[in-house]
């Protein structure tokens, strides 16, 4: 995970503690799960795919974005 990623997640984190409480921290956790679990399945795809993905959609953007800044 990126420090910028990371960075990110810990002022979220922060965030719900203090202004939301257990249940939102729960939420944000399960949304968390399902991107980070979309991100590696997305990534799994890239690295055994011979062919052109298509790049149009939002999933595909973002990580491009994050490859044009490594």
């Amino acid at each position: 995970m990126s420090n910028v990623a990371v960075a990110a997640h810990m002022e979220t984190e922060a965030i719900t503690k203090h202004w939301f409480g257990e249940e939102a921290k729960k939420a944000i956790g399960v949304v968390d799960n399902m991107v980070m679990e979309m991100l590696g399945q997305r990534r799994r795809e890239m690295a055994t795919t011979t062919t052109s993905l298509n790049k149009s959609d939002l999933l595909s953007r973002f990580m491009g974005s994050i490859e044009d800044d490594n």
